[in-house]
Order: C-alpha cells, then structure tokens, then sequence
C-alpha cells in the first residue's frame, strides 16, 4: 500500500472517531407539563476574590432556571427551590437535563457556579474563568487544603 493511502485511511479513522465522541446530543424531552425558562445573576460579594488574584470582588454567577409558560404561576403549588452546585470544575451546566425535568414539574432551580473552582463562569461583565491554578493544585493535593509545594 503506498504512505498515501495509509494516510488518508487513518485521517478518516481519525475524523470519524472525533465526529462519533464530539456530536452533539440530542435534545431530551421534559415529561412535565410546563416548559422552561432560565436566566442569570450575579451575586458580588464585598471582598476580594482570593482565587483569580486579579484585585476584583469574588463574583458568583447564578442560574435561575423556572417554569414558563401562561399557566405556569397559577397552577404551581408551592414546590421546594433546588439549590444546585456543580462539582469540582464541572460547568454550571452540570446536570442541565435534570433541572430542566424538575422545572417541567414546577419546581424552580438555582444553580451556583463558583468562580476559580468551576470549569467555566461567566462574569457579569461576559468575561469568563476557569478554575485557578491553585484549585487544580489543591485537587491534585495528596490530602485536602494541602498544595503540591507541601506535599513530600
């Protein structure tokens, strides 16, 4: 076989093996009766943020996801609020299916995405962050609140 050949048979590989882990999912459909509608905050604390090191305030972005819809107020008993936190550099996304299945019930979700810990935050001025260095350090950490500099 000549190198030509070899070649253009492994880009496919290649390129399909990209397309079949990169595709985009398709959408899943809520069970619930209402649909669903989401908005941003930001909450700007009175102190400086101790993990981008950039003299700003810490800034935590807040994602408002709630039931839509004509009817979606009046017919809504009185459900609880879920508070949802990602894990350590998951995106404020995390679990986006789940909350939009639990505000298709009536239910409304707050979820946080914590600055220098989340894998990405959007900043009130569309600037975004990901997690700082010493978060990653403190994560690669043997045990926790210690860094690799204190680690044997």
């Amino acid at each position: 076989m000549s190198k030509r050949i070899v070649i253009g048979v492994l880009l496919l590989i290649i390129a399909g093996g990209i397309f079949m882990l990169f595709r985009k999912p398709k959408e899943i459909k809520t069970s619930g009766p209402y649909s669903v509608n989401q908005e941003d905050y930001w909450i700007t604390e009175d102190m400086l943020d101790p993990l981008l090191k950039n003299g700003s305030n810490r800034q935590i972005q807040i994602r408002r996801v709630y039931p839509d819809g004509p009817d979606a107020l009046e017919n809504v008993n009185p459900k609880p609020v879920v508070i949802a936190s990602h894990g350590s550099c998951g995106p404020i996304e995390n679990n986006g299916t789940l909350y939009k299945e639990l505000v298709s019930h009536g239910y409304e979700v707050l979820a946080v995405g914590h600055t220098g810990h989340a894998a990405s935050v959007t900043l009130e001025n569309g600037k975004k962050v990901g997690p700082s260095k010493e978060f990653i350090m403190e994560m690669g950490a043997p045990s926790p609140n210690a860094t690799s500099a204190s680690s044997p």
